[in-house]
């Protein structure tokens, strides 16, 4: 019998938001002949030694895990037993941290807003020690967005106006990692969401927020079905590649001159996608790790 295992954050069990998603794979799972359990990160605990690691919730391993969490250690442990797991340890943590996104992204020529990541402070910084905002206001301009490098759903997004503001949200909270970047006004409260499984693109929406300068649905956005360009298509597969993605959600903004990649998630939501589109992203994951782990052997 085949046999997956789906990994989320004990955090999320109260959440309806996120264990559905956590049945939807299991019943997707389920269609295609593959029993797929549910597990939480702290039901699984390893022992690492120079010579072995163990775990005696391993006796009996499974084909493959879908990572539905950002606990990078335990993805890179399962990893070092031999598992499979969608997505890699390094594609997630690349994702999970904005900083390292848009490093990736330039690396491979990918264009995105102009960026400036924050000096790192292991405390708040005080007013003599952030002289380097001349440069970002000198670079980026008013207004700009500033973004905290962890964060889901638009959260720890702002859009900074002026010098006061700037000054104030950094010393708030500089004892993070937070970047700025160049504020798209094109974009304002609109932005596509592209899905693509396995290099293949699946399908899109655009959201749109007349009320806030952030798009997500979360926000208040609202999503609708979208055909994009294929410019669009082509930057949101090269950014799977770039990044070694098996899946993900690809944020773009509609630049001046073309797409921008804002943001790249991982662990996409897709329930409001597949009311908006009627596409069952959740089916072609399903199907695409069919393919590889059984299929190939």
């Amino acid at each position: 019998m085949k046999k997956g295992w789906i990994i989320y954050n004990i955090n999320f069990e109260d959440s309806e938001k996120f264990y559905d998603h956590i049945t939807w794979f299991i019943d997707e799972a389920k269609k295609q002949n593959i029993v797929l359990e549910a597990k939480n990160n702290t039901d699984i605990l390893f022992t690492l030694s120079n010579t072995f690691i163990t775990s005696s919730t391993l006796e009996n391993k499974p084909d493959f895990i879908i990572f539905f969490d950002k606990d990078i250690r335990l993805a890179q442990s399962l990893e070092n037993i031999g598992i499979r797991v969608f997505n890699t340890s390094n594609a997630i943590e690349i994702c999970d941290d904005k900083t390292l996104t848009h490093i990736v992204l330039t690396k491979n020529n990918i264009k995105t807003p102009r960026t400036i990541i924050c000096p790192k402070s292991f405390r708040k910084l005080n007013e003599n020690e952030i002289g380097f905002l001349e440069h970002v206001t000198k670079e980026l301009s008013f207004p700009l967005v500033m973004k905290e490098a962890f964060g889901s759903f638009g959260k720890e997004v702002y859009l900074i106006n002026n010098k006061d503001e700037l000054r104030n949200k950094t010393l708030q909270s500089s004892d993070k990692p937070i970047l700025f970047q160049e504020y798209v006004q094109e974009s304002r409260g609109r932005d596509i969401r592209l899905h693509i499984v396995g290099g293949e693109f699946i399908g899109a929406v655009v959201r749109t927020n007349q009320k806030d300068f952030r798009a997500n649905a979360s926000n208040g956005g609202v999503m609708s079905a979208y055909i994009p360009t294929l410019q669009e298509i082509t930057i949101a597969q090269i950014t799977c590649k770039a990044i070694g993605l098996d899946f993900a959600g690809i944020d773009i903004l509609f630049g001046k001159d073309g797409p921008l990649i804002c943001e790249v998630n991982s662990n996409a939501h897709m329930k409001n996608f597949y009311m908006a589109t009627g596409i069952n992203v959740v089916k072609k994951i399903i199907s695409y790790i069919d393919k590889e782990i059984y299929e190939s052997t």
